[in-house]
């Protein structure tokens, strides 16, 4: 999928420093290859989308895979196969079976930062995840974060996602670097499931007897597998997505 660079990421950040990006960023979509404008501490810079890919450590596959917005949402009806037995998909992450709440809460910290209740699955997460499952659809993660980053500058309740990734680029395009006052935190997963999903197993386990996990049978037995309508891949040149208008918003139905 191209997550391991982002994985292994770590850079901790200048909070002025991004409030002066977000505060000054300026999406020029005139030339073929657009272009984030910005400023730092009162001068101009800019960074075009082949650039911002390759310094997430990103290649051309993933420029050329098909982007998010591209990928239709399911019915609610239709990610049940996410969800625990004996629950109903809900847009929510307490019963989402282990293998996709660990892998909902990787991405919370690394594609998808988000604010809020961290019970609410995020306004695409859900399309995300069914990328993830046995029928694997590959998606750029590059145009994600670079929209995503479009989103948030639009936003009226200000916050300043991707911000280690950002600081990356800006000082690799200045040339500088500068003190940071914010730790970039290690990937922590210290559950596999919700406190409240986890007791409920922990019940279950108890009367039917050990080795049974989040479906009744093998815990570590792989996603199953879901329905899916894709689009194949494009040439290297930047969707719709990134035109003078906000980005698409994925059609999820949480």
């Amino acid at each position: 999928m191209g997550l391991q660079p982002l994985m292994e990421f770590r850079k901790p950040w200048n909070n002025e420093i991004i409030c002066q990006f977000y505060a000054s960023y300026h999406l020029d979509t005139r030339a073929d290859t657009h272009v984030i404008h910005w400023t730092t501490e009162g001068k101009h810079y800019k960074v075009d989308f082949i650039t911002f890919s390759c310094l997430l450590g990103l290649d051309h596959r993933d420029r050329t895979s098909t982007a998010i917005t591209e990928i239709l949402a399911l019915a609610m009806d239709e990610y049940q196969y996410m969800y625990l037995d004996g629950h109903r998909a809900d847009g929510k992450t307490v019963w989402l079976k282990p293998y996709y709440y660990v892998l909902n809460n990787i991405l919370c910290q690394i594609l998808y930062p988000k604010i809020g209740d961290s019970t609410n699955l995020c306004e695409d997460s859900q399309v995300v995840l069914d990328c993830f499952g046995d029928e694997f659809t590959k998606f750029s993660i590059s145009r994600y974060i670079w929209d995503k980053i479009f989103v948030a500058s639009e936003d009226v309740v200000k916050h300043y996602p991707y911000a280690p990734f950002i600081m990356h680029i800006i000082e690799h395009v200045l040339g500088i670097h500068f003190p940071s006052d914010a730790p970039h935190k290690v990937l922590k997963l210290s559950n596999k499931t919700s406190l409240q999903a986890k007791r409920e197993l922990a019940e279950t386990t108890k009367g039917t007897g050990k080795g049974k996990g989040a479906s009744g049978s093998s815990s570590r037995a792989s996603p199953p597998r879901a329905s899916h309508s894709r689009r194949a891949h494009s040439e290297e040149s930047l969707s719709s997505s990134s035109s003078g208008g906000k980005p698409p918003a994925s059609s999820s139905s949480s």
